[in-house]
């Protein structure tokens, strides 16, 4: 029995069917990770950003406007995009880097 299931059962949920759409979205997305042997940061990166969209989508859902949960979906918000930029900044900083020497090269 995979640790997803067990989660599933200890919850009193019997199938995937029975969760939400963002819960399913975000179950497959686990189930995804946990079959890898390694998770890259690339990984983390596209875990993050699914999970950005998912919190941006239900903070358009006008009825979701429960002000413990804006707090939640603000504070998950705040994780992952600092997740997202702590594991992009080096790429970036390497990106502006080569662009600069490629100038110096062209001057």
């Amino acid at each position: 029995m995979s640790i997803l299931t067990e989660l599933l059962k200890r919850r009193g949920i019997n199938s995937t069917e029975e969760l939400s759409k963002e819960e399913r979205v975000e179950f497959d997305q686990w189930k995804v990770v946990l079959s890898k042997e390694e998770i890259t940061l690339k990984d983390v990166s596209e875990f993050c950003t699914i999970q950005l969209n998912n919190i941006e989508a239900q903070f358009k859902d006008h009825a979701n406007y429960e002000t413990d949960k804006i707090k939640r979906l603000a504070l998950l918000h705040s994780v992952y995009g600092s997740l997202k930029s702590l594991i992009e900044s080096p790429r970036a900083e390497r990106e502006n880097l080569e662009k600069y020497l490629t100038q110096l090269l062209n001057q």
